[in-house]
């Protein structure tokens, strides 16, 4: 589920390299450029935010599954009676009448296993979609705080540009091939982001490193 939105992530993400160029004034062009850059994938991966929301996210996932599995369960409950009633539709060891019971029977059930095929359907698509608006949309909100915060810092410490170098092109290369003697704001912009972390968070990278993992792997 983490997958579909990941373009979107660093689309976004790329909106951070052009934050502050399109209010660098004309004067500014004209003299040296104090560039900044940052590793936006860290950042968002290592925010505690992220975390949190990931975990919201995967409750839901996991309770429209949980629905999914009940309504599937039911549907095949519902197939296994429809086919005692049409096999006793058919059984020409029972009387007439109870045949024709039978089979009204079976023809009732067969509408409602239908209904309910068709209702597991509509769930199905209808989750999928909600969740992919709810990854959408918690992505959008994490990585506009994530701005807000790098706005501030860049300001405070008089950056005219800030490039993100985990950007990707449209064709999945980096965006910023090669960086020397840039500060670098992550460490930093992580530190601001998490003070408000709960004690129990570990950043991921931390995880990995402990690991023996390099970062994000």
């Amino acid at each position: 589920m983490k997958i579909f939105w990941k373009n979107r992530l660093w689309l976004a993400a790329l909106c951070v390299s052009g934050l502050l160029c399109a209010s660098v004034p004309a004067r500014a062009q004209s003299t040296s450029l104090k560039i900044g850059v940052v590793d936006l994938k860290k950042v968002f991966d290592n925010f505690y935010k992220t975390a949190e929301s990931d975990s919201k996210f995967k409750q839901e996932a996991e309770d429209m599954d949980k629905e999914l599995k009940s309504m599937v369960a039911d549907a095949r409950k519902a197939q296994e009676e429809y086919q005692k009633l049409f096999d006793s539709a058919n059984d020409q060891a029972i009387s007439a009448d109870e045949r024709a019971k039978a089979k009204q029977a079976a023809e009732d059930k067969y509408r409602d296993l239908a209904n309910r095929k068709d209702a597991v359907d509509q769930y199905n698509r209808q989750a999928a979609a909600k969740l992919d608006e709810e990854k959408r949309k918690r992505t959008e909100d994490l990585v506009s705080e994530i701005r807000e915060h790098l706005t501030v810092m860049a300001k405070a410490g008089s950056y005219n540009v800030v490039l993100d170098t985990s950007g990707e092109s449209a064709n999945r290369v980096p965006v910023v091939l090669y960086t020397s003697g840039l500060q670098d704001l992550t460490e930093a912009l992580l530190k601001d982001l998490n003070l408000g972390a709960p004690a129990s968070f570990v950043p991921p990278s931390s995880t990995n490193s402990a690991n023996g993992n390099p970062p994000g792997k």
